[in-house]
């Protein structure tokens, strides 16, 4: 083929044609050559399958060990025992027992006492003439405060009966006749406050 190609004409349109042409033979065979030939070469060839074997080493044995020295141990000394000393622990003496007394209970505190009237000095006032003839009546409350002594110290109208006259009648009588027991703390008379009702009822004065 390159022979022939050689021996054409070579004119400029014409080289470019017969290149075309050579080099589209060359391919076409080469094309060939590898679908019918090589193809089924490659095709055929397979690798051997290569086997890897590990070689064991030998064991050696382990190298013998001397034998550990002989120890002798010395014996120590016998030391000759002494027998421990005797104690004899006495047991401290009794503490003696004393009997002790109580101290007296103290005297029990003395309770206080009220301060108390005398009923017998306790009369009722005579009716006001005027309240009589008015005809008024009512009871009046007192507040009295009493001495140590018994004595009425001072009145006052703590509830008027709502008349004049009636209220200064039960403050005089009570002043001038009432008396009492003074009150007593710890055993001892003391001053304190008491309250009265003195009551004017016309029925009762007629009678």
């Amino acid at each position: 083929i390159a022979a022939q190609f050689h021996q054409l004409p070579r004119s400029r349109s014409q080289a470019w044609t017969y290149g075309i042409v050579f080099v589209v033979l060359l391919h076409a065979g080469l094309i060939y050559a590898l679908v019918t030939g090589l193809a089924a070469n490659f095709s055929k060839y397979v690798p051997p399958v290569l086997e890897a074997h590990i070689l064991e080493q030998p064991q050696q044995p382990p190298p013998k060990q001397p034998p550990p020295p002989e120890v002798k141990l010395a014996q120590p000394p016998q030391v000759a025992t002494v027998p421990p000393p005797d104690i004899n622990i006495q047991a401290p003496p009794a503490p003696s027992i004393t009997a002790v007394t109580a101290p007296p209970a103290p005297p029990a505190p003395i309770a206080a006492t009220p301060v108390q009237g005398i009923a017998s000095t306790h009369s009722i006032p005579p009716y006001p003439p005027v309240a009589r003839r008015l005809n008024h009546q009512g009871t009046v409350v007192l507040n009295i405060a009493i001495s140590d002594k018994g004595a009425i110290t001072d009145v006052q109208v703590a509830q008027s009966s709502g008349f004049s006259e009636l209220d200064d009648t039960a403050v005089g009588w009570v002043k001038a006749h009432w008396r009492y027991r003074a009150a007593t703390e710890a055993g001892r008379p003391v001053a304190s406050t008491v309250q009265a009702r003195v009551r004017f009822n016309l029925q009762e004065a007629r009678s």
